[in-house]
């Protein structure tokens, strides 16, 4: 009982602990087809020093206040060598009705081994003049936060073994 009560405590404490916040976007998206649209990819990296669990979130903005963005995000994903992580698409937009609007993209939390990162993001901009893009955040647990967790987790194991055998 003792070992179940501090894994609580740990994994409660886990959950409170801080993570890191990754912040990168793109403003300067243009489309000058004159309203055909103009492709776009863009690369950001990112470096975990050890295995860790990741999640994020996209969305498209405008600068320009009040107005909606122009912007088509196709795709984005996390890559390392051949392994990639596709985001989810969680608001879509159907670019055949409406020629302006916030998407948004999430990564579910996932396991993610140590080493460089590549988060790619690539779609249309309908946007004819500079100051549309998109923000991504990328959130990283300290250290100290997955530690805590896998000492919680490794703890409930513990209880659950000798509840078990007893």
């Amino acid at each position: 009982m003792k070992t179940l009560a501090l894994a609580a405590a740990l994994a409660l404490g886990a959950g409170t602990a801080s993570a890191e916040l990754l912040n990168f976007g793109a403003t300067d998206l243009q489309d000058g087809s004159g309203g055909w649209g103009t492709a776009f990819s863009k690369t950001y990296h990112l470096h975990l020093d050890a295995g860790s669990w990741v999640s994020g979130q996209l969305f498209t903005k405008s600068v320009f206040g009040g107005q909606l963005p122009t912007v088509d995000v196709q795709s984005t994903l996390l890559r390392q060598g051949g392994t990639s992580v596709v985001w989810n698409e969680t608001t879509p937009v159907d670019w055949d009705v409406t020629d302006a609007a916030v998407e948004q993209w999430s990564l579910p939390t996932q396991w993610f081994a140590a080493g460089d990162w590549d988060l790619i993001v690539s779609g249309i901009t309908y946007a004819d003049k500079s100051g549309e893009g998109f923000d991504v955040t990328v959130q990283v647990p300290e250290p100290t936060s997955a530690a805590l967790v896998v000492l919680a987790l490794a703890g409930v194991g513990v209880s659950q073994r000798r509840r078990k055998t007893a």
